[in-house]
């Protein structure tokens, strides 16, 4: 992160800021594995996956139907780095984590609860603009993650994606993972970030987020994050296991922030969709 960080704060106009997100993409795309599926299918997909996401891959959308879409766009990079530029108090990793929660619900509206736009979208787009199957499904291979923008029904796979790749190429060690996730009740089907700290690792959660309330009662959000120790690290990643946090919200008195802990858990797992029983030994 500190060399593109810094670089990019040193950068005299938007020019020689895009300019260096060139040359930047063009390194991780080299590095970056081509012709991988991500996302909600138990057959063919990566259920985690380090690094840059590829503009090749193909992503499954988070109703696991038959949608997916590419990781071409990249409209969003462009403008973090842009906004990283001008924001004169993102200075630190921290900052930049959380930062990324704002510009996400910026980029793809918030969301919004009509469930006939949230699911099936590029399939139902598709199907009024073709007809025969061939083009439909050839249609179907042009989607592409930026055809969500703006229109408040991205899920936790596309937020998560969008989030892997600005981290990644600034310099993170970030893995994105598809399993299930428990809440208040409420389990399903979940897209996330494991993501390398100082001394450990911490599961960074775009999707759910925390709340933060000010003293004059404005309420805005943050990514939630929570550790996950070295040691288990590779047993999380590799399916093993389902690990429970504790729930926290957020509280800011006169410039100082408190972590106040909630009576509710957490339940995360990477790979199968379907949580393992919660008290089940290693949890």
């Amino acid at each position: 992160m500190e060399n593109l960080f810094s670089q990019i704060k040193q950068c005299k106009n938007e020019k020689e800021v895009k300019k260096l997100v060139d040359k930047a993409l063009e390194e991780v795309y080299k590095d970056s594995i081509k012709g991988v599926t991500l996302g909600f299918d138990r057959e063919s997909s990566k259920k985690t996956y380090k690094g840059f996401i590829h503009p090749k891959t193909r992503v499954r959308y988070s109703n696991m139907g038959i949608e997916t879409y590419g990781m071409e766009t990249t409209d969003y990079i462009y403008e973090y780095a842009i906004m990283v530029w001008k924001d004169e108090h993102l200075q630190n990793k921290q900052g930049f984590i959380n930062s990324l929660e704002s510009f996400i619900n910026y980029y793809f509206g918030y969301p919004r609860y009509d469930r006939d736009m949230r699911y099936d979208f590029f399939f139902q787009r598709a199907w009024q603009e073709t007809k025969t199957d061939d083009e439909l499904f050839a249609r179907l291979e042009k989607n592409q993650i930026g055809d969500l923008r703006g229109l408040g029904i991205a899920q936790c796979s596309e937020r998560a994606a969008v989030a892997q790749n600005l981290l990644s190429l600034f310099g993170f060690e970030s893995y994105y993972c598809t399993g299930a996730v428990k809440h208040n009740g409420k389990e399903e089907g979940h897209a996330f970030l494991v993501v390398k700290t100082a001394n450990a690792y911490a599961i960074v959660d775009y999707s759910m987020p925390v709340t933060v309330t000010r003293e004059n009662g404005n309420v805005y959000y943050l990514p939630y994050i929570t550790e996950i120790k070295a040691e288990e690290f590779e047993e999380f990643l590799n399916g093993n296991v389902v690990k429970e946090f504790a729930d926290y919200e957020l509280l800011v008195n006169k410039g100082s922030i408190r972590k106040l802990d909630l009576d509710s858990k957490r339940y995360y797992m990477v790979g199968d969709q379907e949580m393992i029983k919660a008290d089940r030994p290693g949890v």
